[in-house]
């Protein structure tokens, strides 16, 4: 079934979307995940074949969603005998997965708030907030959660191309060399962790159903992922620059760290990590509420069809979210948790993917076949 609404999404606004989806946690903690997995400052080579396979990955789904225009993958596949089992199991999935994910961000948010900001408030206390702010942002329906992503990634790039500049001055490209002293086999170990950091592709297979077919194109999301691997690498070789690997590897939140280090002559501007959180706090914001507008969408469409229990799913959502959120005990138990839920959507994406290619072939021999006998038959 098609979606009928009057709303469609741009290709710009696609790639806007998906590149606010993307960079909302996975920017401020990459430079030290690539250090302490690889232990040396090639982790900009990482992120250099990652964007390649992310890239891949993101023109085989378009490729795929030509082929049903106006429908959702799950949608698609619910299409079939087989597929209108399968389906709700993938939703099922989805719904855990976009779940944890929310929780993940939460509460990656509120250590960062309390780290550097608002020491003396409870994390609940940061933690509920958000979620309010997000669920009125979600009951704009999805023409809202994309227009914010418009209003407020340019806010967040500009901040940081800006961050990026002033550390630059006082790097050390030294901290770079050598370059590949092990190989190419190290490097390649860690892709797992650099493809972590680019997930939320997976909302490609539920928004991209709100697209005209004729704005079903592969080269503004693949924009979209360059602009996405151009910030993780200059986050990442800036890092290194200033702080040297080893010492990345000790500093939680490398990019914030990074403002801390600027000084402006005149000292018109102090705490400048400050400014940064805030305006990241935008792309949080933005993450988790693409998160939540997928969730109770899925919700709705595959397990709960009363209309007077669907008034109250974002109230839920909230609750369990919150509950998900405070289930890690400290900073490096939700890191742990981090790599789970990576571990959890880059696998649902394969399945996703392979199960859509499947489906659509075995469709398309089926229909094949059905010519064929008509063809005889006359």
């Amino acid at each position: 079934m098609k979606h009928a609404i009057s709303y469609s999404i741009s290709p710009g606004e696609m790639c806007l979307t998906l590149v606010s989806m993307i960079i909302g946690v996975g920017i401020l903690t990459l430079p030290r995940v690539l250090a302490t997995e690889l232990g040396l400052a090639d982790g900009w080579i990482s992120i250099l074949l990652a964007s390649g396979i992310i890239m891949s990955l993101v023109a085989l789904y378009v490729k795929l969603q030509q082929q049903f225009p106006g429908e959702t993958l799950l949608q698609y596949i619910a299409g079939g005998k087989v597929g209108k089992w399968f389906a709700p199991v993938l939703a099922l999935l989805f719904l855990v997965y976009f779940l944890c994910l929310m929780g993940y961000e939460v509460r990656i948010l509120t250590s960062l708030m309390r780290m550097y900001i608002l020491d003396q408030t409870p994390s609940e206390v940061i933690a509920a907030l958000m979620l309010f702010i997000t669920t009125y942002a979600v009951s704009k329906g999805v023409q809202g959660i994309v227009h914010l992503s418009l209003m407020f990634l340019p806010i967040v790039v500009f901040v940081l191309l800006g961050l990026i500049s002033f550390t630059s001055i006082n790097s050390d490209m030294t901290n770079l060399l050598p370059v590949m002293p092990e190989g190419i086999f190290p490097i390649l170990l860690t892709m797992k962790v650099t493809l972590f950091s680019f997930l939320g592709l997976e909302i490609l297979f539920f928004l991209m159903g709100y697209m005209k077919k004729s704005d079903l194109k592969v080269s503004p999301l693949m924009a979209g992922i360059m602009l996405i691997m151009f910030l993780y690498l200059l986050v990442t070789i800036i890092s290194y620059a200033n702080f040297s690997v080893d010492t990345t590897t000790q500093i939680t939140f490398p990019t914030v760290e990074l403002a801390k280090q600027i000084e402006i002559p005149g000292g018109f501007f102090e705490r400048l990590e400050s400014l940064l959180i805030t305006v990241w706090i935008m792309t949080i914001f933005n993450t988790i509420s693409i998160s939540q507008l997928i969730f109770i969408q899925l919700l709705e469409k595959h397990f709960v069809k009363k209309k007077a229990i669907t008034t109250y799913l974002p109230a839920i959502s909230i609750f369990f979210i919150f509950i998900v959120a405070f289930i890690p005990h400290s900073i490096t138990e939700t890191f742990q948790f981090g790599e789970w839920i990576g571990w959890l959507g880059l696998t649902l994406y394969f399945v996703s993917l392979g199960c859509g290619y499947l489906f659509f072939f075995s469709r398309r021999r089926k229909a094949g076949k059905v010519g064929k006998d008509v063809s005889y038959q006359s």
